[in-house]
């Protein structure tokens, strides 16, 4: 066999087999069988710039969700679904294709084995409008309904459910999954458009998990005594454990746990061993305020940056993002858990000047540049730290809240805007009439074509072969361009740069 045929055997299969590794990836339809077949025959030179191209075409025009972390939101709970579908409109106009809905289980089962039909159609109703917008979701469920609670009174959903409801706890959840994927009705929500399931929010703080006693752990001010970790264990095996023995393609999130909380992380794994009852960990890695330094101190009782964690403050561990969230993998991997990917489903700062805000809108926008720029390095790397999720609370600033991308009269933030910016760079949804392509992918194109030019000029010495090589890699190119139109821009550019050559040749007299 000769050299050429081989390299064209290797890179054919090379190139299949990391294509169909990401085959659940929206953009990568672009290497259909056409562009395949193409690939297979023509071989040398043109092989491989094609399959070069396409390789970097996947390295940096895929959404940041393919390459590593993706960036989506959380859209609080509203009565109106009216209201509700045009957050959703708002949150697409972002770019955003993934949306955290919360579900209350007090009001989906208010009295025992009545389920309310009335607010199921509405969630089916945010779920179906999502998918239309080509958004998918991932549904927390917590709050228990009086009848299963500790407590019978108007707080009753900021406590736990007893023991003998944790059975009805789960059937609430199937009864749910079961009406969402109903496909004999009007709605016809696909099993795709709900990528997971997350049991519960932030049971390891007194807001939302009361034990008996309403102390908090010690050096913390909110964080729930470790002795009650066992509750939460409990009601999450027997979740588990049903819901897994009736519906196996369910993913389940365990935790949504405030801050990195290992401590807690610790005393659950003491109560399971070996036999963990979930899929993958959320955490919601929000910032302590910074207590250092008052007097010299700029940014004191502001939220700690990202990057940030002063660990003089006994109350700071663990509500550090970056170094927090690595203790936690750090310490999923000591129990053989380094399959277990970490979901960030609720992250950020408020933009008011209060204690732990970070003191105005445009700081707010720093804040999210540092955690951006983390989870990209992170990204780079997802065989190490796997965080594929990280969620924005919230959409929009509500009542005294004010942490997300939009004002309560949905005129944009800066931090929004600055969103918007790095998912359309990354999503490449306008690249089409995009009048610039990224500076990294340039670099690596402009590499790619100097090496092209460069084995050509090896391989022939005679200019009129040279532009006649060039001529059929352009006309091949052309064709890919017109079946490609969210690489467009980018096969452009290559089309230029080779045309420039080309012309080089032409007018060459060697």
């Amino acid at each position: 066999m000769s050299p050429g045929w081989f390299w064209k055997v290797v890179s054919y299969k090379v190139a299949f087999k990391h294509i169909y590794s990401l085959n659940t990836y929206p953009l990568l339809f672009l290497f259909n069988k056409l562009i395949l077949d193409y690939i297979i025959h023509y071989f040398g030179l043109m092989v491989r710039l094609i399959v070069s191209l396409y390789i970097l075409f996947l390295i940096f025009l895929v959404p940041l969700w393919v390459r590593g972390t993706y960036i989506w939101v959380h859209i609080a709970e509203t009565t109106k679904v009216e209201d509700y579908k045009l957050y959703l409109k708002k949150a697409s106009e972002l770019w955003i294709k993934v949306i955290r809905v919360p579900v209350d289980w007090y009001a989906l089962e208010p009295e025992k084995g009545m389920y309310a039909k009335k607010y199921i159609d509405e969630i089916k109703q945010r779920v179906a409008y999502a998918q239309k917008l080509g958004q998918k979701v991932i549904i927390m469920i917590s709050q228990s309904p009086e009848w299963a609670s500790w407590k019978t009174w108007e707080n009753a959903p900021a406590y736990p459910p007893r023991p003998k409801y944790y059975k009805d706890f789960a059937n609430a959840i199937s009864y749910l999954y079961e009406n969402l994927l109903n496909s004999g009705d009007a709605y016809d929500i696909n099993s795709n458009t709900i990528l997971a399931w997350e049991i519960w929010n932030e049971p390891n703080v007194l807001e939302f998990w009361r034990p008996d006693s309403s102390i908090p752990r010690v050096w913390t001010e909110v964080l729930i005594p470790l002795d009650a970790a066992q509750e939460y264990a409990n009601m999450l095996a027997v979740t588990y454990k049903i819901l897994k023995s009736k519906h196996e393609d369910m993913i389940i999130l365990w935790g949504s746990l405030a801050s990195a909380d290992v401590d807690y992380l610790n005393e659950l794994y003491k109560y399971w061993w070996w036999s963990v009852p979930f899929d993958h960990l959320s955490i919601h890695p929000y910032a302590w305020p910074d207590n250092s330094n008052s007097e010299t101190n700029s940014n004191y009782g502001r939220a700690q940056f990202p990057d940030q964690c002063n660990e003089d403050d006994p109350l700071t561990p663990p509500w550090c993002f970056e170094e927090w969230i690595r203790n936690v993998r750090n310490f999923l991997d000591s129990k053989w858990d380094k399959d277990v990917e970490i979901r960030l489903t609720e992250f950020w700062t408020s933009s008011d000047d209060e204690r732990g805000g970070a003191g105005s809108e445009e700081m707010q926008k720093e804040h999210m540049k540092i955690a951006i720029n983390i989870l990209r390095k992170w990204s780079r790397n997802q065989d190490i730290m796997k965080i594929p999720v990280a969620i924005v609370y919230r959409l929009k600033d509500e009542n005294d809240d004010f942490f997300w991308l939009y004002n309560s009269d949905l005129t944009i933030k800066p931090v929004g805007l600055y969103l918007r910016s790095q998912l359309d760079e990354y999503w490449k949804i306008k690249y089409s009439s995009a009048p610039y392509i990224s500076k990294d992918l340039k670099v690596k194109l402009d590499k790619l074509v100097s090496r092209f030019v460069a084995k050509l000029d090896k391989r022939y010495s005679d200019s009129q072969q040279k532009v006649k090589v060039l001529g059929k890699v352009i006309e091949k190119l052309k064709f890919l361009k017109n079946k490609s139109v969210k690489f467009k821009r980018a096969i452009e550019y290559v089309i230029e740069e080779l045309e420039r050559r080309k012309n080089f040749y032409v007018n060459s007299r060697f």
